[in-house]
């Protein structure tokens, strides 16, 4: 990759650092050189180097060379034992880590060192899935898959040696490291790294360095869409804006596309297949809703939902350790986890991953859609929606909400669209996602705990239940269940919860009363 572009590209501009120092492709190359000489008398070909020094232009030098020799292991800074006994790592190239083999810098001076050897021939990078569905498996990508997915990127996005990209993304993940920095080097262009997001290094690498475009996730794009709007970006140079790793909602796409006045992509991809599979180009209209057509790959949806996916870039299995057996995809085919469909133009359309899907009463409710209706409100800074256990429904439908919209608002922009809305809200400062913007659902929802029973009096306990499941804010203590809405569904739930969070089981007699109300239950309660 490096000696292609060094033939044409030689002295320009490869990688900068944020302080605006300058590495050119021959200057790379000189480096990678270097290393990979070093390299070789530390490890066999087969050996696991982990590499974890930052988003540096020496970070991106060690990767490269690391590939090139050896099995790399790309991993955030300070590694820890545990991190590193998963990989196999039998040395580690880091400035520290918490770690039972050696801890070098490079060039150091350390001889031959033992460790497991990978048994997939090839392999340049070993990835560990990120597990948050899960347990967390490896996946061995094989050199060519790995320069196939960034000649992909590449070539979707037209990218030229007149191009800039911005990076502040972790090269410990591919979006980052395949998605973004290799896609750049392949055709010879620029990119810019930041050691990771800041407002104040944001806004100052846009100044400085007028890069053509940058690729995040949905938590950056909204902080860019807000900046531009207050005019902090003016005069910028992006061509386009490129977002992966996790869903953009519609509505911040159509915001950020407005405020910059350019195209914001959408690119589907994994770990198990980097880069991309399916993708917008800047050269097509974006159709709203999908994340584009195939990619340099097969893509095909099971009877079940489940996207499956076949190609070049795709790794040949997953390890469960990195000398042991390659478990294969059957047929050849990748299951993805993940669920969608395929439009009439060959365009997917995510509908969320598999094991997020709510079963409320029998009736599938897919998370990522009404996460799309609820981030559409002005209100809602940040949302996801998780399944919560329900003694009548199995599952209830919980949306975990960032922003000063109140519930009601909420409800009532969910009411002007098909589908379901939320059984109840929760409310957070910060939803917690990872470096790539992803949010385990329902572990969140279940660390959110059962609503809140109320002020601690049994009328306002019992009040409390009736307002989560009829939907009112406040609802009349003296008024009855059927004049407030309630149905016979609606009295089983709060029958139920009134069981399961005040422990006590009412007499069938009370739901069957249509004109129960709030404050007849509250002093059977209250007698029990």
């Amino acid at each position: 990759m490096i000696e292609r572009a060094l033939a044409t590209h030689g002295d320009l501009p490869a990688l900068l650092a944020e302080d605006g120092t300058v590495t050119t492709y021959r200057e790379l190359a000189a480096q990678v050189d270097a290393l990979s000489a070093w390299l070789r008398g530390v490890v066999a070909p087969d050996q696991v180097v982990a590499v974890a020094e930052g988003n540096s232009p020496s970070a991106v030098a060690t990767l490269l060379a690391t590939a090139s020799v050896a099995v790399c292991a790309p991993l955030p800074p300070a590694p820890s034992a545990a991190e590193l006994r998963a990989l196999g790592a039998s040395v580690v190239i880091a400035g520290s880590a918490e770690a039972d083999v050696p801890v070098i810098r490079p060039f150091a001076d350390v001889g031959r060192v033992s460790g497991p050897r990978c048994s997939v021939p090839g392999t340049a990078l070993l990835v560990r899935t990120s597990g948050s569905t899960g347990a967390a498996k490896l996946v061995p990508l094989p050199a060519e898959a790995v320069r196939h997915a960034a000649s992909l990127v590449a070539g979707t996005l037209g990218l030229t040696a007149a191009d800039r990209a911005l990076n502040v993304l972790p090269l410990h993940h591919t979006h980052g490291l395949v998605g973004v920095v290799l896609s750049t080097l392949t055709a010879g262009a620029s990119v810019v790294c930041l050691p990771g997001y800041r407002d104040e290094g944001m806004l100052a690498a846009f100044r400085a360095f007028t890069p053509t475009w940058y690729s995040a996730v949905p938590a950056i794009h909204a902080r860019v869409a807000a900046f531009a709007a207050g005019g902090q970006l003016d005069g910028h140079r992006l061509r386009f804006a490129r977002s992966a790793s996790a869903p953009l909602p519609e509505p911040l796409r159509v915001r950020l596309g407005e405020a910059l006045g350019v195209p914001v992509l959408q690119a589907y991809a994994l770990t198990e297949a980097p880069g991309e599979i399916c993708a917008h180009s800047p050269s097509v209209p974006v159709t709203p809703g999908t994340v584009g057509p195939p990619a340099g790959c097969e893509v095909s949806v099971h009877a079940s939902g489940e996207i499956m996916v076949r190609g070049p870039h795709v790794c040949p299995g997953y390890l469960s350790t990195v000398d042991g057996p390659l478990i294969g995809h059957p047929g050849g085919l990748l299951a993805t986890g993940d669920l969608g469909r395929l439009t009439g133009d060959g365009e997917l359309v995510l509908s969320g991953r598999r094991d997020d899907v709510i079963n409320r009463a029998g009736e599938k409710v897919f998370p990522e859609e009404l996460e799309n209706v609820l981030a559409g409100h002005p209100g809602v800074t940040d949302v996801v929606v998780g399944g919560a256990a329900d003694p009548v429904l199995g599952e209830a439908v919980v949306a975990v909400v960032a922003g000063d919209a109140t519930d009601d608002d909420l409800r009532r922009h969910c009411s002007r669209t098909p589908g379901r809305g939320p059984d109840r809200f929760a409310r957070v400062t910060e939803i917690p996602r990872s470096a790539t913007g992803k949010v385990n659902r329902r572990a969140l929802v279940a660390s959110l705990g059962p609503a809140a029973a109320g002020s601690g009096d049994v009328l306002g306990a019992v009040a409390a239940i009736w307002a989560e499941v009829l939907f009112l804010r406040s609802p009349d203590p003296d008024t009855g269940l059927d004049e407030l809405g309630g149905e016979s569904l609606h009295g089983a739930r709060i029958e139920a919860l009134v069981a399961d969070r005040l422990d006590v089981r009412l007499p069938p007699s009370a739901v069957l009363d249509r004109g129960i109300t709030i404050r007849k239950m509250a002093a059977l309660v209250q007698d029990s």
